[in-house]
């Protein structure tokens, strides 16, 4: 064959032909170089034909040509390749191997098929369509069929929300024909409280495909008034997830909203009732806790007190004996010297009469001076027991009288005021005073180092009060609770027995004052002998 007429025919041809040689373009026509976006065919001699065939066509393009250069017969192929400007474009190529110039060669013939594509698509489409179209013809079917076999209220929509189907039951329950409910009829039987949510909730449903789930009250038409329900909706989506209609049931909750309304108020009044026995019992608990603490207070300042009258009893025993020893002593001591002399005296009386002579006038003034001083004794060991003037001129001599002894005995300072008129107290009471002045004294001569004392007694409503004053060193904190401060016990122990009371207080400018009171009229038993014993 002529080239020139090869070249006049390939020209004329509408097809792209080129011929490929050592893997570039060595021959192109005009429709070639049309195809790939260049001016003239000159354009493309000398490029690289791979460089115009698509990365994922390529593969196809190598293991077609190796086929082609073994001599194997090659049918017709879709290829993917670009153009200059970069735009993909489908192609069909028929290519047939020949020699071209003493070289093995291929002449390649391609043929833009967009408009094929674009048409098999289409048609694809439309196959699709009509197949989705009878899928979901036979999916509405299928729902029509389960939901007229549905006890609840079952219903239809399209993407947009708009009601197109509602079953029988539906029907019957609002008493309505079909188009009276379609699209959004359906709002005139929602109550009007429930409205608002309910649209807001099937508007958010419908723009973002989202479960559909919602409680409203419906009007029932064989009832004539509004129950609840719960209405559920769920979208049915295509392969490419696009909405294609919603699909839903409404069911009738009223009793159980009822049932739950009412185990609500019994769960909220079984609260209360667990909250207010909780409460009682806290209550009670808390009672129970402190009764118990008090109580074991009660039994430790039973424990102390035990304790303390132990040692009181113990101090006033050890007291009793030491008293019973003393008096012993100054008995034995003093009265039974004294008394042994006057009998050695009289012995002699009763030999020198016998022998018929006279006593002599000194050695009977011994012996009345012993008689003399016998008495003497015994009157000090009596008034130490208890002084004759507290029973014969009352408390505030005796009083006096004391603080007399005090002064003498131990050289300290003491003042006392004149006794106010009108004191009146019982035998007993007047020694529990005088005792617990005693011990008052006691305590500054043995703790205070005091030098001045005073004494002041005044008369209350409720009876009489002794100050007792000091200016010595003081009483210091918490002495008076300790268990061995069994002096100060014992005089809080007297004042109790008749009534009174004994209070420790700081004096003013240092010391310690003791107030004793005293009811004016206290009325108690008959002394008796084991009591004057006892003092």
């Amino acid at each position: 064959m002529n080239e020139h007429w090869y070249r006049d025919v390939v020209e004329l041809s509408q097809d792209a032909i080129y011929v490929w040689c050592d893997g570039c373009f060595v021959f192109a026509n005009r429709a070639t170089a049309r195809l790939f976006g260049f001016e003239s065919p000159e354009n493309l001699i000398g490029r690289r034909v791979y460089d115009f065939i698509h990365p994922d066509s390529i593969p196809i393009a190598q293991g077609r040509l190796q086929r082609l250069l073994a001599g194997e017969p090659l049918a017709p192929l879709e290829l993917t390749m670009i153009r200059a400007d970069g735009r993909v474009m489908d192609v069909e190529s028929v290519a047939t191997l020949f020699d071209y110039r003493g070289c093995a060669a291929a002449h390649v013939i391609l043929r833009d098929i967009a408009e094929r594509k674009a048409l098999q698509r289409n048609q694809l489409q439309r196959a699709q369509a009509d197949a989705a179209h009878q899928r979901l013809r036979a999916e509405r079917d299928y729902f029509h069929q389960l939901f007229e076999t549905t006890p609840n209220l079952a219903w239809t929509a399209r993407p947009d929300g708009y009601i197109d189907y509602v079953n029988r039951r539906t029907l019957d329950y609002l008493s309505l024909q079909t188009h009276e409910i379609e699209g959004w009829s359906w709002q005139q039987f929602v109550h009007p409280d429930d409205l608002p949510g309910t649209m807001k909730r099937w508007s958010h449903s419908i723009e973002t495909g989202e479960l559909y789930e919602t409680e409203m009250r419906l009007r029932a038409s064989f009832a004539g008034e509004y129950r609840w329900h719960l209405a559920r909706g769920i979208p049915v989506r295509n392969d490419q997830g696009n909405i294609l209609r919603w699909v839903g049931t409404t069911t009738d909750i009223h009793d159980q909203k009822e049932a739950r309304a009412v185990l609500e108020q019994s769960q909220i009044r079984l609260a209360e009732a667990v909250r207010l026995r909780t409460q009682d019992l806290l209550t009670a608990n808390t009672a129970l806790r402190e009764e118990i603490e008090e109580r074991k207070h009660v039994e430790k300042a039973l424990r102390a007190s035990r304790e303390k009258l132990r040692k009181l009893s113990a101090h006033l025993q050890s007291a009793r004996e030491s008293e019973r020893a003393a008096v012993a002593r100054e008995i034995h001591d003093e009265l039974g010297a004294t008394l042994t002399a006057a009998k050695m005296d009289l012995h002699w009386f009763a030999k020198t009469l016998t022998d018929g002579q006279l006593p002599r006038a000194d050695k009977l003034a011994e012996a009345v001076e012993l008689v003399d001083s016998a008495i003497q004794t015994v009157k000090r060991i009596a008034t130490e027991l208890r002084p004759s003037i507290l029973d014969h001129l009352g408390l505030w001599p005796a009083l006096q009288w004391q603080l007399q002894e005090f002064e003498l005995n131990f050289s300290i300072p003491c003042q006392i005021d004149p006794a106010p008129a009108g004191i009146v107290l019982e035998n007993d009471a007047q020694t529990a005073v005088f005792r617990i002045f005693q011990e008052a004294l006691t305590n500054v001569a043995r703790h205070a180092q005091a030098t001045r004392v005073r004494v002041d007694l005044r008369t209350e409503r409720s009876g009489i009060v002794v100050k007792i004053s000091d200016n010595g060193v003081g009483l210091p904190p918490g002495k008076i609770m300790e268990p061995n401060a069994c002096g100060l016990q014992g005089m809080r122990e007297r004042a109790r027995t008749f009534g009174g009371e004994v209070k420790f207080e700081q004096a003013e400018g240092g010391g310690t004052s003791v107030l004793v009171k005293f009811p004016a009229r206290f009325k108690v038993r008959k002394r008796t002998r084991h009591d004057h014993e006892a003092v």
